[in-house]
């Protein structure tokens, strides 16, 4: 029974940091992204929220060519955090239009210092997805067969150690090793329409990787300390999580 008290200690150190990610910027279901710190820099389209949408409620981005763009800035400090540590874009959302060209009709990205991670959408005349990621020679594409016309959660994770990003699906990893454009550019997270495009936004969220908090780890060393005071008794005790 003691020596179990390693083992949780590992699994609490390896599973924290993913499911305590730090939000940095969110936009959720029919908010108004202004209300949620993104900023309109441009507003040539018909934008507004929509509840019920196949079940779920968005905001709603139709733009014939005109730019649409909600912006959230960032600050030094979450910048540096985010590309040091590693973060993620995740994108709940649904398009609308069907047979459209791979572009940035509907788009999103991280615009940093270190590079810019920007992805672009189209659609199969069957109302399949496409997904580009931006390269400095263009893009990198994916159709997302039997994907349909339904919403569908994109999430692009960068890792610092590999220094480039993964795109999945709706949980499943589709490419890998997407190194983003060349920069500089100032810490923005972006979305909206470059062109002609029509799309439901019903999440986008930037989050980034933060490092085991001192709570964990004093947590760990409570664990570690009480399997060695069983060992070796002292008249102080820690008692341990329950699990």
């Amino acid at each position: 029974m003691k020596i179990l008290f390693i083992p949780i200690a590992v699994i609490w150190l390896s599973i924290v940091p993913s499911t305590r990610a730090a939000v940095i910027a969110s936009h959720s279901g029919s908010n108004d992204p202004s209300s949620e710190g993104f900023v309109l820099s441009d507003s040539t389209a018909v934008a507004g929220p929509i509840t019920a949408d196949l079940g779920r409620n968005a905001w709603s981005v139709d733009s014939t060519g005109g730019p649409y763009n909600h912006r959230f800035s960032m600050s030094a400090s979450a910048e540096a955090d985010a590309n040091s540590n590693g973060w993620t874009l995740t994108m709940t959302v649904r398009l609308v239009d069907i047979s459209d060209a791979l572009d940035f009709g509907v788009y999103a990205d991280y615009a940093t210092s270190t590079g810019i991670y920007q992805i672009g959408f189209g659609t199969q005349p069957d109302g399949d997805p496409i997904i580009g990621l931006n390269t400095d020679s263009g893009f990198t594409s994916f159709a997302f067969e039997g994907g349909g016309t339904g919403y569908h959660t994109y999430q692009v994770a960068y890792d610092p150690a590999a220094g480039s990003a993964t795109l999945s699906i709706d949980g499943i990893n589709r490419l890998s090793g997407w190194t983003g454009r060349i920069g500089p550019a100032p810490a923005l997270v972006n979305f909206g329409s470059y062109g002609s495009g029509h799309a439901n936004w019903s999440e986008i969220t930037f989050s980034s990787v933060p490092e085991p908090g001192t709570a964990l780890m004093a947590m760990i060393a409570c664990c570690l300390g009480s399997w060695r005071r069983k060992k070796f008794p002292t008249p102080f005790s820690c008692s341990s999580p329950v699990f």
